[in-house]
Order: C-alpha cells, then structure tokens, then sequence
C-alpha cells in the first residue's frame, strides 16, 4: 500500500499556466484506482501544439518520488478517416522511415473492428503506406489498470540520429459495451530529411461485438505475469 500519496502538477515552459496544481490521494491499496480530492486545472496558450497531457511518456523513480512528463495535443485537430485496425492481424506498415515490414500487430480475432478484450494498433493511411500511430486518450474502458504498452519504430538507418517512432497499442477493457465509441488524439512521423514531419489528427472508432479472445501472455517471471488482454 501506498500512504499518504500526493502528486504535484507543473509546467515544462512558459506555453502553460497551472492554476491548481497540486492534490492529496490518501492511501492507495495495490492495483487500486484513487482519484485526487482536489482536481488539477491548467490553462495552455491557444497557439501550443503541445503542452501537457493523459498519456506518461517517460519517468524516473528517485528515492519514494516518481517524476513522469506528459503531453497534450491541439483541440482543434482534423478528423482522420483514412486508417485500419490492427487487432492480431498481418499487416504491412511503414518500418524505419523509408522502409516497409510485414509483420502481426495487435491482439484480438483479426477482423479489422475493436472488440471488447482485445489491443490494438492503429494505422493510418498516408503516402500509399501504413503508418503506425502514436495515441492519447481518456477514457475508463482503455487501459483499465494501468496498463500501457507503448513501442518505438527506430528510424537510425533513415536519419543517423537514432530517432524512434513511438506507437501504442491501447487494451480494450473485456467490459466494454458494444457500440462505444472512441477517440484517439493520433500523431505519427512521416520522413523528410533532416527534420520529420509529425502529423497529428483526431481517431473515432466504435466497439463492436463480445469479447471472445483468451488473454495472451506477454511476459512472465516466476510469481509474475503481465497480460495483454484483461481476463
């Protein structure tokens, strides 16, 4: 258990403005969800790509503090109609920049839709390829318990820098109720030497069906396992 857990909000730069950063979540038993007794209010400039937001992008643990840095794309980003769904399917997609791979993503059934149960990568259409794309989003029926898979598509061999393509591979809750809808805020790379460009847009999507997946193994050590599917 963890006792008397606070959390504290602030801004990376000058493009946010934290009116009410700061909140008290008491103490929060193992693989327990604890919401804060006060809520955390931030205003961004209208201009800003990014600032802060709902998906942890990386984190460091000192001593019994965590530091964790988010991000938070645009409102007012252009519907993306073109894309497919990849829920266990074989795909061919965009690899390294300039390249191309034909490979499994997902978890799930392989028909294309989002069942309740399974984990999906979305891919969108752009230049004739597939690319996979990177997501933010809230909502209680995605990741439930925490859980977050997120994945890197190195592009070294394209920039010689070493850049990674992050994409994330969202867990439907097994609860799910058919026909709900959700949205994704997408962002993925397209490559132009030296400078990427970065494309980002909004991702409706609706649940269809039961979940009838079995969970899948992800990982295990001895007295843990880490699943991809809810049971």
């Amino acid at each position: 258990m963890g006792k008397n857990i606070t959390a504290k909000l602030s801004a990376t730069g000058n493009n946010a403005n934290v009116i009410q950063g700061e909140s008290e979540f008491g103490n929060v038993e193992v693989n327990k969800l604890q919401v804060g007794q006060r809520p955390f209010h931030f205003r961004c400039q209208p201009t800003v790509l990014k600032s802060l937001n709902s998906g942890s992008r990386s984190g460091m643990k000192t001593k019994n503090e965590w530091l964790n840095f988010f991000e938070s794309p645009k409102k007012d980003l252009p519907q993306i109609n073109d894309f497919e769904i990849a829920d266990g399917r074989v795909v061919t997609v965009a690899k390294g920049g300039n390249d191309t791979e034909t490979t499994v993503l997902g978890t799930g059934n392989g028909d294309g839709k989002a069942n309740p149960g399974e984990s999906i990568v979305i891919l969108v259409r752009d230049q004739d390829k597939y690319w996979r794309t990177e997501l933010c989003f809230s909502d209680p029926y995605l990741n439930p318990f925490g859980i977050h898979i997120r994945k890197s598509d190195n592009w070294g061999s394209y920039d010689h820098v070493g850049g990674s393509a992050k994409y994330d591979i969202p867990l439907l809750a097994s609860n799910c109720p058919e026909n709900h809808s959700l949205s994704f805020f997408a962002e993925y790379w397209l490559p132009a030497y030296p400078l990427h460009i970065i494309k980002q847009g909004v991702i409706s999507i609706e649940v269809k069906g039961k979940d009838t997946t079995p969970p899948v193994i992800q990982w295990f050590m001895p007295g843990i396992i880490q699943y991809r599917q809810s049971v």
